[in-house]
């Protein structure tokens, strides 16, 4: 699975102790074989993500 996240805060460390509960669930309980987060700080307009492009590296 390939989560995509745009979160509108710029800062990576917000909310970062929350994602791998997520993954956690998503393995455990919906039987995904593997996860992988796509996360876009400072992403909160349409078109923001484009100039991101650390994350379309990935």
């Amino acid at each position: 699975m390939v989560w995509l996240i745009a979160q509108g805060h710029p800062k990576p460390d917000l909310f970062a102790d929350i994602y791998p509960r997520y993954e956690y669930f998503f393995d455990r309980y919906l039987n995904f074989d593997r996860c992988h987060l796509v996360r876009a700080c400072g992403v909160y307009d349409p078109g923001d993500v484009e100039t991101h492009d650390d994350v379309s590296a990935q």
